[in-house]
């Protein structure tokens, strides 16, 4: 399947900071806490071919991961709070 690609933003820069202001502010992060967003693909049965993954880090050492099952140019606030909100 072919990812949608916009054109307004090739390499995704403009979603990923987004997504990493939005996962900041509903987690109260501290500055110091890395947020790393990516976009792979999905292995998992009714998945579909790509997922977003957000990795969180402090002092370069891993915390948190979450998985998001759609393709990075697709995710919204609304599936940030849907995730916090079932941790």
């Amino acid at each position: 399947m072919t990812t949608f690609r916009n054109p307004n933003d090739p390499n995704n820069t403009i979603i990923t900071a987004k997504i990493q202001e939005w996962v900041k502010s509903e987690l109260n992060l501290s500055e110091d806490t890395s947020i790393q967003v990516l976009e792979v693909d999905c292995a998992d049965v009714g998945c579909v071919d790509k997922e977003t993954r957000i990795t969180l880090s402090l002092n370069n050492n891993f915390v948190k991961q979450y998985r998001i099952h759609k393709p990075i140019v697709y995710v919204r606030k609304l599936d940030i709070d849907h995730l916090i909100k079932n941790l």
